[in-house]
């Protein structure tokens, strides 16, 4: 019996020692698991960080892009403003010579008529006594 109790005892002995080795393995396994785990997680974060800046850095690029835009349409909308305002002011500088031209050329032009009637009036004045059916040769 005593021998029975004593290869009891070993046995449990033996298996208290298979079950703390077994025990320590699986703590060692789910601390390596663990450790994997939260390295793969850390990986995750850093990448989901990294994706983060990128999203914003391109986000701030398409707005300074479109910033840039908007401004060069609105200078081009000045630009053409500007032009349109020359425009208008060069067109009314135009009609405005071409309406002083016209007025001279018509004061010229009723000058001109006053001074052909003017000479005709004096003729006619310096011709009015005589008349041309007293010469001989008007026959």
């Amino acid at each position: 019996m005593e021998s029975y109790k004593r290869e009891r005892a070993e046995r449990d002995r033996a298996s208290l020692e298979f079950r703390g080795k077994e025990t320590i393995i699986r703590r060692l396994e789910e601390q390596n698991r663990l450790e994997l785990e939260r390295e793969k997680e850390a990986r995750n974060f850093e990448l989901e960080t990294q994706a983060r800046q990128d999203m914003e850095e391109y986000l701030k690029k398409c707005k300074n892009r479109r910033r840039r835009s908007l401004a060069h349409r609105a200078k081009d909308r000045r630009r053409h403003a500007e032009w349109v305002r020359a425009e208008e002011e060069r067109q009314i500088h135009e009609q405005t010579k071409t309406a002083r031209l016209k007025t001279r050329d018509s004061r010229s032009m009723e000058l001109a008529r006053q001074r052909e009637r003017t000479e005709q009036a004096m003729v006619a004045l310096r011709h009015a006594n005589c008349t041309f059916s007293s010469f001989p040769t008007s026959h």
